[in-house]
């Protein structure tokens, strides 16, 4: 094999700001609410980056609602996977890797329910393996879960990364973390010796003590990039 590309998930190889958008419409109009409640939501959401049970405690607190944190998560959980699609640029590069023979896994922070919408976007076929942080008792920049993503792709014999926690010993495959998130992807895998590409989604490099190999617009551009690695 190749070697191994670890991917991201969440604005990603998926749209969640615009999954997003489109559950905070349903929500808004179920509750009463406008335009300016909808952008609160989203403000609010930041974008992924609020802990969910933060995130509903403020919008119970908005609306006034009698359900519990708790009990909005489960109901968000539940429904906001319905908001992905296919992406056939994705779909498309997806493949492209895998006819080129890498390894693919998806590296996660979130909980079981992120295999839905991986399944949604319509990604389940072309991917190997995929580690949720909830699943393995790891989050992202944590090096155990991605080594976990090493392990099951050792375990279903797609790439041979070997029991030893050395990055690309001779002969091994070439490993590459691709994602959106500075510190939990970039950060993560930067400190394990990873080949790092940064799906900068319009935005500058944040002043950081280390800074990604490569830098894309597109998964399609992270793949093309991959591919120019080779392995070993």
């Amino acid at each position: 094999m190749p070697g191994l590309a670890l991917f991201d998930l969440d604005n990603t190889l998926v749209d969640r700001l615009g999954a997003f958008a489109a559950w905070a419409d349903r929500f808004v109009a179920s509750v009463g609410g406008g335009p300016a409640d909808v952008a609160w939501l989203q403000e609010t959401d930041a974008d992924g980056q609020t802990p969910l049970d933060d995130l509903f405690e403020a919008v119970r607190r908005r609306w006034q609602l009698p359900e519990s944190p708790e009990t909005l998560v489960a109901a968000y959980r539940e429904t906001q996977a319905d908001h992905y699609r296919p992406d056939p640029a994705i779909i498309g590069a997806l493949q492209k890797l895998r006819d080129g023979g890498w390894g693919i896994a998806v590296v996660t922070n979130g909980a079981p329910g992120q295999r839905r919408k991986i399944e949604r976007a319509g990604l389940a076929g072309l991917v190997d393996v995929v580690c949720i942080s909830a699943e393995v008792g790891s989050r992202k920049p944590d090096p155990a879960i991605f080594w976990e993503a090493c392990r099951q792709l050792t375990a279903v014999r797609v790439v041979a990364v070997g029991s030893s926690p050395e990055v690309h010993p001779p002969g091994r495959p070439v490993t590459v973390m691709i994602g959106d998130t500075p510190d939990a992807d970039i950060g993560g895998a930067h400190a394990l010796g990873f080949t790092t590409v940064w799906l900068d989604r319009g935005r500058p490099w944040p002043d950081r003590p280390f800074r990604p190999d490569h830098v894309v617009s597109t998964v399609a551009g992270a793949v093309d990039v991959v591919l120019s690695l080779g392995g070993a």
